[in-house]
């Protein structure tokens, strides 16, 4: 069994993004029948991007085998002549493949991408001669491992590809709690950043939408070390130096601070019954699952940049 004229291209009818990888098997219609292709999908990197599996046939196969006689098995392979059939497999991509599959591209001096398909073919063999026909295993089932690497420049990536797969259509965001090394100066904090996090994602799991801007106050209380309080200096000092060596200018680095000030205070809102000048609120909002899920994607990007400048 030859693998052979291994292709890939975008499921235009798939809801979800899907590739179509398609294969010609060459084999000995004689003594063997193609039963199944089933594989992998790997990235450039080695990763498993996607199980791949046999999806459609264009036509309907009818193969048969009989036990042919020595000479007739000689004839077969002296004619040499293979019969080929086209088979489609289709691998589902999530979000984070496709984010996957774009990383993995940028780091390529030419922005291409190759592909590699690890296949399984499944097919009957039929071992034995006519002579033979007393054992029980003249017809045998063939496992065999086969490998095709697919090639797709930049310029094909982006007319037949990216587009369909909605890159740039979309915001690939993982959502977990980021986790650097920051020095330990920072530990301490940067923990219980990490822990108030993790407590707006339980909360969120649950469906507690006022306990999630509850622990989001807490958050932006702790990370807004740039409101010049004498605890605060020494991280906000620190910071500055971090940012300024990223070309960020003072200005900037002060908008970020602003930023996040003001976030504390939107948050604050559903958890005190006076406003800052010490005035009792005559209503407090009512979260919802949106403001629950702003300050908490909010939060883990807020994390995750402080953890990156301080790594």
């Amino acid at each position: 069994m030859k693998v052979s004229n291994a292709k890939i291209k975008v499921d235009d009818l798939s809801v979800n993004p899907t590739l179509i990888c398609s294969i010609d098997l060459e084999f000995d219609r004689s003594i063997e029948i193609p039963i199944s292709v089933s594989g992998k999908l790997i990235g450039t990197n080695n990763k498993v991007l996607s199980l791949i599996n046999e999806h459609q046939i264009n036509a309907e196969y009818t193969y048969g085998l009989r036990l042919l006689s020595k000479d007739e098995k000689e004839q077969s392979r002296k004619e040499n002549n293979p019969e080929r059939r086209y088979v489609q497999l289709s691998a589902e991509l999530t979000q984070l493949v496709i984010e996957n599959i774009e990383t993995q591209r940028d780091k390529t001096s030419d922005k291409s991408i190759k592909f590699s398909l690890d296949l399984v073919v499944k097919s009957l063999n039929l071992t034995k001669e006519i002579k033979d026909n007393r054992y029980d295993d003249f017809i045998q089932i063939k496992f065999e491992r086969k490998y095709e690497g697919i090639f797709i420049e930049q310029s094909d990536w982006i007319n037949n590809f990216s587009h369909k797969l909605g890159i740039g259509k979309f915001m690939l965001v993982e959502l977990e709690v980021p986790n650097y090394e920051v020095p330990d100066f920072w530990n301490k904090l940067f923990e219980l950043l990490r822990a108030n996090v993790a407590d707006m994602e339980m909360c969120i799991r649950s469906g507690d939408w006022q306990k999630t801007m509850l622990y989001a106050r807490k958050f932006y209380d702790n990370i807004k070390i740039g409101d010049k309080k004498k605890g605060h200096k020494e991280f906000r000092d620190e910071l500055n130096k971090k940012m300024t060596k990223l070309q960020h200018s003072e200005k900037g680095i002060q908008n970020l601070y602003d930023g996040i000030w003001k976030f504390f205070e939107f948050t604050s809102k559903f958890i005190h019954d006076k406003d800052t000048e010490g005035n009792n609120y005559e209503v407090l909002p009512i979260p919802s699952k949106e403001d629950a899920y702003f300050v908490y994607v909010l939060s883990i990007g807020l994390l995750g940049l402080l953890g990156k400048k301080l790594q």
